[in-house]
């Protein structure tokens, strides 16, 4: 399809009804290249994309709020949890974090208390240890 202005209003419009980006090239008789080239290709529409996942959101919150509310007898909670999760990955994904600063502190703090000969013990032990991990 040969690109058009009024895309961009019927792609928030499309977008605005809780559907995707992906779903919008079928909707307009295209694939999904083409209107990711758009973007690419055109301001006006990368802003409209833009502004259309903004009401895609408001749709998918909305939808929650009434789940949670208890206002839709049949919302599942569960997938529309995983339905953010998916579409909104940045701010719905779990964040993997790990915190090895009061392991680390433990660990220096236990060999300021050795002495030289257990540190040099203790060396010589994750020396053997690596190589022999390193044999097998």
């Amino acid at each position: 399809s040969k690109y058009k202005k009024e895309y961009c209003k019927k792609l928030i419009d499309h977008m605005a009804k809780g559907l995707s980006f992906q779903t919008f090239a079928v909707s307009i008789g295209t694939v999904r290249s083409v209107t990711y080239e758009w973007v690419k290709k055109y301001p006006e529409f990368a802003a409209a994309k833009q502004e259309a996942e903004d009401h895609c959101r408001i749709f998918w919150e909305r939808l929650g709020t009434g789940i949670a509310a208890g206002k839709l007898k049949n919302g599942n909670p569960a997938v529309w949890i995983y339905n953010m999760k998916c579409r909104f990955p940045a701010e719905w994904k779990p964040k993997k974090e790990l915190d090895i600063s009061a392991r680390y502190e433990k660990d220096v703090k236990q060999l300021e208390k050795m002495s030289t000969d257990e540190l040099a013990q203790l060396a010589k032990a994750a020396a053997k240890y690596l190589e022999e991990k390193t044999d097998a």
